[in-house]
């Protein structure tokens, strides 16, 4: 785990400047589930421990009135049957100090609140610049989330497909990702009516790492979505190549193990927290529609007007336009910690952290190629570039780009 002396070889930096307190971390992980695991509880045990105590105690009390033992008993519930995950989960917890129910309430409560107010996109052909299919979300997370740093998962498992998937210290997998084989999927939570979630099942989180570490093409993605069973409502956006070697996009909508799929009518798709489909309409209270149907209208609207324009700066502004993004909810503030961008087929993903609005400047670049190449374990930040010399000192970046 000792980071070497300058980065690998023939990989270029980035060159966004960030203000000091806000860069995008990336973790890389190789091996087994055990030896992952372990890797992350040692390079962010303190960032774990703190994010955990920070969260938790805001939700549990603000949000839901819910203490954290209840959403533990919850999580649990969640967590059952499911190995791969469960061992991960005790190796994080056995090597950052934390205890093992605590890390799975915290992989697990927003599953249990569904609460989110994001939006998804994937979007090609005629709309775009050159036709290239562009994938992203935005996340509109409280402005308690603010001081926390987004970390980028890349991930080399011993057995499965690379990934890239932004997420926090101590989560497994996240609500967007993409891996080595040009399959993206974009996660957004739906509230349903009491009594008709599952809780037994897997956290959305889980289901789109799993995705990324199975899938290598729509199809497959598709159906593995529709197979695994989600502890909370959900929509996946899933992208990959079809049967003839095209990328193309479907939407899974899902509440413990019924599902339904969402094709495109055009060359674009967009999801937030509601569903779509009369099969799981009958699933969510009327209230969930309240934000979520406006957002996704006033973003399918500025996408399906685009004629060849659209590109990484249009897109960026685009989900940080009102009323995509959520500028305040009541009185509070909101964030963009990870909102994402996603270029599949040349394996490359844009990364923000920091407040709203988010331009294209508030965007970190990577590389999943580039990024693959980093020794197992390696944790990136601005102070090892400082370190060793690489950057100038205004650049808080040192990602592989």
């Amino acid at each position: 785990m000792t980071p070497p002396e300058k980065l690998p070889d023939n990989n270029s930096l980035s060159t966004m400047a960030y203000p000091a307190d806000r860069f995008v971390r990336v973790l890389a992980l190789r091996g087994s589930a055990t030896h992952r695991g372990e890797l992350h509880g040692v390079l962010l045990g303190r960032d774990i421990r703190e994010t955990i105590q920070q969260v938790l105690d805001a939700y549990a009390t603000d949000a839901m009135g819910l203490t954290t033992v209840d959403i533990a008993r919850l999580a649990a519930r969640m967590g059952t049957g499911h190995m791969d995950e469960l061992v991960e989960i005790a190796a994080i917890a056995r090597a950052s100090g934390i205890d093992p129910d605590g890390l799975l309430a915290w992989n697990t409560f927003d599953d249990i609140w569904a609460g989110m107010a994001c939006s998804s996109f994937a979007v090609w052909g005629r709309h775009t610049a050159d036709g290239r299919l562009w994938c992203g979300r935005n996340t509109d997370f409280p402005a308690a989330w603010a001081p926390l740093s987004a970390v980028v998962g890349v991930t080399a498992p011993e057995s499965g497909v690379s990934s890239l998937c932004p997420s926090f210290p101590g989560h497994l997998g996240g609500y967007g990702g993409f891996n080595a084989a040009g399959v993206a999927v974009l996660a957004n939570l739906v509230e349903v009516l009491p009594g008709r979630g599952a809780v037994v099942g897997l956290p959305v989180k889980w289901i789109v790492a799993r995705m990324l570490r199975e899938c290598s093409s729509l199809e497959q993605a598709v159906v593995l979505a529709q197979t695994l069973p989600s502890a909370a409502g959900c929509s996946l956006l899933c992208v990959g190549k079809d049967a003839d070697g095209r990328l193309g996009a479907a939407v899974v909508e899902k509440v413990g193990e019924t599902s339904a799929v969402r094709w495109p009518k055009g060359e674009l798709m967009v999801t937030a927290n509601h569903f779509d489909t009369d099969k799981m309409c009958s699933f969510q209270p009327g209230a969930a529609l309240r934000y979520s149907l406006p957002r996704c209208d006033a973003l399918e609207a500025v996408l399906e007007s685009a004629e060849s324009s659209l590109n990484l700066p249009t897109l960026a502004d685009a989900l940080a336009t009102p009323p995509v993004c959520m500028v305040a909810v009541g009185e509070e503030e909101v964030t963009t910690v990870q909102s994402m961008i996603f270029d599949v087929a040349a394996q490359r993903a844009w990364v923000a952290q920091g407040r709203l609005p988010a331009p294209a400047g508030g965007y970190t670049p990577l590389s999943l190629t580039a990024l693959l190449r980093v020794s197992s374990g390696l944790l990136i930040t601005p102070y090892r570039a400082a370190r060793h010399g690489v950057v100038p000192r205004s650049v808080t970046t040192d990602i592989p780009y």
